[in-house]
């Protein structure tokens, strides 16, 4: 397996080490702060061949990055009710018995043969994250990564279009007038561009795509949900 690509590992390279440090164990073939942590010391002087004081530093450093950082209650309490987030999963008995649906902030996997629902569910659950507020949804990114290649943008549109027809006839939008594909356009569109499909066509392609999405979650000022249809996770 590439180190490069392992989404199990903090990459030193995504630590504030400097590029000599870098260089130095990249080229003893050490590539994460695990990696690294496994050596001691003195291993870890004699294989990079530098003085005890260097290496007992770089232990230190990779320690520093890779050990949780503390918190304060607040951030605990807002991080709480963050995850009593739900997202309804649009079947009214599972909905229930997950008290409210899928719990944000956490992986969810979906399980069960061929033919039983999984990536209806998921596009239930897609859609539901997409939609406007005003219709119920949560009105948010989402990234979709499809493994598979069977992600259907028409199967998605005519749930869109049931989903916004629903509203209009129990009174949650006016009446639709004007030219009816126009309007309902302007209605989904917004939904499907919240939307971003992912499309990996190898396993390494997949893990280095989710490396480079964890980084720009972690720079990210919003959140955004995630579904996977090789597993039929979603978090």
């Amino acid at each position: 397996m590439d180190p490069y690509s392992s989404s199990s590992s903090l990459l030193l390279r995504d630590t504030s080490l400097d590029p000599g440090s870098l260089q130095l164990l990249v080229q003893h073939n050490l590539h994460s702060c695990q990696e690294l942590l496994l050596l001691s010391a003195v291993d870890l002087m004699e294989r990079l061949d530098v003085p005890y004081s260097r290496a007992d530093w770089l232990l230190a450093h990779a320690a520093m990055h890779l050990a949780p950082s503390y918190t304060t209650a607040l951030e605990l309490h807002t991080t709480s009710r963050q995850h009593s987030v739900r997202v309804l999963t649009g079947l009214q008995g599972l909905d229930a018995a997950l008290r409210g649906g899928l719990p944000a902030g956490v992986i969810t996997e979906l399980v069960g043969p061929a033919g039983v629902g999984k990536s209806q569910t998921c596009y239930t659950i897609a859609l539901q994250v997409a939609l406007p507020r005003a219709l119920g949804g949560l009105e948010a990114m989402l990234m979709y990564i499809d493994t598979e290649g069977k992600f259907s943008t028409q199967r998605l549109l005519e749930m869109a279009s049931a989903r916004v027809t629903a509203a209009v006839e129990s009174g949650l939008l006016p009446a639709l007038s004007g030219c009816h594909t126009a309007v309902y356009e302007s209605l989904i569109e917004p939904v499907l561009t919240r939307m971003l499909i992912l499309k990996p066509d190898s396993v390494e392609q997949l893990q280095a795509q989710l490396e480079a999405l964890k980084r720009e979650v972690r720079s990210a000022a919003g959140g955004m949900a995630y579904f996977c249809e090789a597993c039929d996770a979603a978090c």
